[in-house]
């Protein structure tokens, strides 16, 4: 029989073509076992040596005979790194704050174990440092500020008292400042503004007033005022429109409770002797009358005086001051009795 040569060189061809004479579908799947070797390389960069021998042990037992040589070589080396780290505290607790990304610690322990003896320590920790230093620099900032955390806390508690004590002190210093406005206040002697028919009337008295205040307070007697005035350790005279400014305060807690200081303050900063009046003039003449009251007790008033003149016309201004130092000289009686 005469074969046809066409198909002669295609079935020769085939044959020579086929690897290790295997069929595709008898050609082993290295797939996983490639996969499998991956991994395991994965796993011993990591050091994590127990993962790693379990990989290299199954990629030995896989189909392709390279592949299973390879792995057994790298079981070889994986089980001598096991052995070494094994020797090695430092190379141990650096894999384990590398593979919980504690860096700072992780490079701490890998340091220490490159100045160990062993020359595969060494290398292994040096390769352990090429891998955490880059981590370091994105947690490096907040590794650095725990320390801090805790200094930082008690600097604001320290703050916080200070200003607690700050606070406690101007409060203390607004309740002194008060208390002294007070007591000052309550050894003066106030004078009300005058009643009189007309507004040049009471401007009238309240300047006389102030000119024989000046003249009673200056260290030398002015001409023509009273030796006698000049020598009196005349009190404090609070005339109309000077007001004894006071501490603003409205509510003050201590210890859970409202006090109400305003309105202690108001009832308490009352002065030792008061002095009211009427002043009536026309073209003629005028008569002009002056009443004395002494505080008794926390706010009670009694009368205790009572002077009047009268104002012609004709020599008014001196009659007028004339009447101011009456009413000096009696305010300062009133207080002292």
């Amino acid at each position: 029989m005469r074969l046809h040569p066409i198909p002669l060189l295609f079935l020769l061809a085939n044959w020579l073509l086929a690897p290790s004479g295997l069929s595709a579908a008898e050609e082993p799947d290295s797939g996983v076992q490639q996969l499998q070797l991956e991994i395991a390389a994965l796993y011993e960069r990591l050091n994590d040596w127990e993962q790693a021998e379990k990989q290299l042990l199954a990629a030995a037992g896989g189909p392709s005979a390279e592949l299973r040589e390879r792995a057994l070589e790298d079981l070889e080396r994986v089980r001598q790194h096991a052995e070494r780290s094994a020797e090695s505290p430092n190379l141990e607790l650096a894999w384990f704050y590398e593979r919980r990304r504690l860096w700072r610690e992780a490079e701490k322990h890998y340091l220490a174990a490159a100045a160990e003896t062993s020359e595969e320590v060494r290398r292994i920790a040096l390769e352990g440092l090429e891998r955490v230093r880059p981590q370091m620099p994105l947690t490096g900032l907040a590794e650095d500020l725990e320390p801090i955390e805790p200094r930082v806390e008690f600097v604001t508690a320290l703050l916080a008292k200070g200003l607690a004590v700050v606070a406690f002190l101007a409060v203390g210093f607004i309740l002194v400042s008060a208390a002294r406005g007070v007591i000052r206040a309550r050894r003066q002697i106030e004078v009300l503004p005058f009643v009189a028919n007309s507004s040049e009337g009471s401007a009238q008295i309240d300047y006389w007033l102030g000119r024989t205040r000046a003249r009673c307070r200056a260290p030398q007697p002015f001409p023509g005022g009273p030796a006698a005035m000049s020598r009196m350790a005349f009190p404090y005279l609070r005339l109309p429109g000077l007001a004894d400014h006071l501490p603003e305060l409205d509510e003050v807690t201590l210890a859970g409770t409202k006090l109400p200081a305003g309105e202690l303050l108001r009832k308490t900063k009352l002065p030792r002797v008061r002095v009211t009046g009427g002043w009536v003039f026309n073209e003629s003449n005028g008569r002009v009358f002056a009443e004395f009251e002494r505080r008794k007790g926390i706010s009670r008033y009694e009368p205790v005086a009572t002077i009047e003149r009268e104002i012609p016309a004709k020599g008014q201004e001196h009659e007028l001051e004339l009447f101011a130092y009456d009413v000096l000289i009696q305010a300062a009686r009133a207080n002292a009795s």
